[in-house]
């Protein structure tokens, strides 16, 4: 996407709603008392990794360095969504798009997996700082925290132990074994070849750094997979097409990964642990207990 891409003002009358409904799931506050958000809660109960500044507006790392969780640029998203996916320039940014967990079913039983809306595309804005400080700032430093899962097939992949990924993808597996056990007709996409999980690298034609690079990102089989690069129309609008069984989606989703088929560009093969955009509100606040004990 090019930095001159601006959305149609129905687009953004629909993402201002879907933005104040996530604002208000999130339970943000707009009274003059600093109260932590939702997400901002989240955030701290997936990585745990930093404190908060007293205005809410900030986070504080052990060795003193801060990132802008909040920077009041909320209408530079509506303007102009693929300047904030080139270039965010604060946590809060990653949480505009809400990441909506699960499907629903027909009344026959059978899954819906709705089109993704125009630039929808939630969990693809990363601040690429904060995971720089997570998980590493070298392809050397992330490689000391790998570990091998053994995977659906047997075979080994590589991916970081920090933060339960993991265990997550470990979970993942013995999920994956269970359910082509029941359903052989579904191994197809989940066994090998990959499309891989770590590797230090950049997103095809930017300069942001692929999750991949951080190992907790997983491609699964290539040969049934969709990627929106492949199947964008000449009028620029792109046609959705997925063949992953969202039976297989579910698996992933509820151990804490989130799945590229659910955007505007997406990349069906792509799995990435973000728990912080899966973790239910009751949960956050829950676990968020634990910071203010501190």
């Amino acid at each position: 996407m090019g930095n001159s891409t601006a959305l149609p003002n129905g687009v953004i009358m629909s993402i201002r709603s879907l933005m104040l409904a996530s604002l208000l799931a999130f339970g943000f506050s707009f009274a003059a008392e600093a109260v932590t958000p939702t997400s901002l809660q989240c955030l701290w109960a997936t990585y745990k990794n930093f404190h908060i500044s007293g205005d809410q507006r900030h986070i504080v790392f052990a060795d003193q360095s801060t990132m802008p969780f909040s920077d009041g640029t909320a209408d530079d998203f509506f303007r102009n969504i693929s300047v904030l996916l080139d270039n965010p320039t604060s946590l809060e940014q990653m949480f505009f798009i809400p990441y909506i967990f699960g499907f629903q079913k027909d009344a026959a039983g059978k899954y819906i997996n709705p089109i993704p809306g125009i630039n929808q595309d939630p969990g693809r804005v990363r601040y690429e700082r904060f995971f720089l400080k997570t998980y590493g700032a070298s392809e050397a430093i992330v490689e000391k925290d790998l570990v091998l899962v053994k995977w659906v097939d047997g075979k080994k992949i590589s991916f970081n132990k920090k933060f339960g990924a993991s265990v997550a993808l470990q979970k993942v597996s013995d999920q994956l074994s269970a359910l082509v056990a029941a359903r052989p007709e579904l191994k197809k996409y989940v066994i090998s070849p990959l499309g891989g999980t770590f590797n230090w690298r950049t997103v095809a034609g930017t300069k942001n750094l692929s999750v991949h690079s951080f190992g907790v990102a997983i491609d699964i089989n290539l040969d049934h997979t969709n990627y929106w690069k492949w199947e964008t129309e000449r009028n620029g609008r792109i046609a959705y097409k997925n063949q992953i069984p969202l039976e297989v989606v579910e698996v992933f989703e509820k151990n804490g990964f989130i799945w590229g088929g659910k955007w505007y560009h997406y990349d069906t093969m792509h799995f990435e642990y973000r728990p912080e955009l899966l973790m239910k509100a009751h949960d956050c606040e829950t676990e968020f207990a634990k910071y203010r004990e501190n």
